[in-house]
């Protein structure tokens, strides 16, 4: 059953968008409408052109071809159901539609068990924790260090009446969501708001010595601003970019000061990259990214920015390396041995 969606005036400037042809456009919001409240729907290319295209006369695999690109630009996630039968999930579905009386999905949801549904629900999730709101470390996806890797999480935990349906699905740190247990997300949020309020009344009490919290906090901001007034460390090749880059956002930080981007301490992010090893290139595409949200909108749309950053050091700074060893492998092999030492010494 159709049902009425909202499009709203961002949607006409969203860079995926611009990648579609019109025919994709329609295809696309005429999916939100035949789409149920989780935003599932049959992804069968005959059905959708049946319920969508009534009156237009073009070949079923056009229609292929645009549930493909739809999936390729990651505007919808393809899954397998009960009979092999294909469905697809429109990504931030809720994120954009307000549904007052959601109505529960009769179509299965997409399996967590498996890593290619993990993985879109962590994009989905801006690779941020949704309960410390923290990036997750998506290079430690077999959880070495045992915290910051990322982990599936049920906003309401099965036990409670839960369900693996998307709107019920979140990313979140395993030490998060080992915290979290089996409680809700309103329980855990006044269990954690209960434990500040009694670290709070005791806080005269939690340093020892003459060292008070507040003295702590002095030391820590006058090295942010130590910090600030040094130039970003020495980056081999990219280090004048993203000098210049160091500039640009601390000028847009203070043009935009809201949610705090005010006291946006870029140098001081780009201090702790350098010490964790990031790789250069990895640095200077997450910063230029930033950058071009700013500057583009107008408007931090970046709520934050540091964790926006970590973001997509995660999912790039591996590869960099990885192409950087790959290149050097193959220069080796590339190199002719001296005649006598494939031969041996004779």
């Amino acid at each position: 059953m159709a049902r009425n969606r909202m499009i709203k005036p961002d949607f006409w400037e969203d860079e995926k968008i611009g990648e579609l042809n019109h025919r994709q456009r329609l295809l696309f919001i005429g999916m939100w409408n035949h789409a149920d409240d989780e935003g599932l729907i049959r992804a069968k290319a005959e059905y959708l052109k049946s319920m969508i295209f009534v009156y237009d006369d073009f070949l079923i695999e056009k229609t292929e071809e645009d549930i493909n690109q739809l999936a390729k630009l990651e505007l919808i996630f393809l899954y397998s159901g009960t009979l092999n039968q294909r469905y697809a999930y429109v990504i931030n579905f809720r994120k954009h539609q307000k549904i007052d009386r959601p109505q529960k999905s009769k179509l299965p949801p997409p399996s967590i068990q498996n890593n290619k549904v993990k993985d879109m629900y962590y994009a989905r999730g801006s690779y941020l924790c949704y309960l410390c709101e923290l990036p997750v470390n998506m290079m430690d996806s077999l959880n070495i260090c045992q915290s910051m890797a990322p982990s599936i999480d049920h906003i309401i935990p099965k036990v409670k009446g839960g369900s693996d349906y998307p709107t019920n699905i979140a990313c979140a740190h395993i030490s998060c969501n080992k915290s979290k247990g089996n409680l809700t997300l309103k329980e855990f949020k006044e269990r954690i708001s209960s434990k500040s309020s009694s670290s709070n009344d005791s806080s005269s009490d939690s340093l020892s010595g003459s060292v008070t919290k507040e003295k702590v906090k002095e030391k820590v901001k006058e090295k942010e601003k130590q910090t600030k007034e040094n130039p970003p460390p020495y980056l081999g090749d990219q280090s004048s970019k993203i000098t210049e880059l160091a500039k640009q956002l601390a000028r847009l930080s203070s043009a935009y000061p809201k949610n705090g981007h005010k006291d946006f301490n870029v140098n001081g992010l780009i201090q702790e990259l350098v010490n964790k090893k990031i790789h250069p290139q990895a640095i200077f595409v997450a910063l230029s990214s930033l950058a071009k949200r700013w500057t583009l909108t107008g408007d931090d749309v970046v709520k934050n920015p540091r964790g926006y950053v970590w973001a997509i050091i995660n999912t790039t700074s591996g590869n960099y390396y990885e192409r950087e060893h790959t290149a050097a492998s193959q220069k080796f092999k590339n190199i002719e041995m001296p005649g006598e030492l494939l031969r041996g010494e004779e």
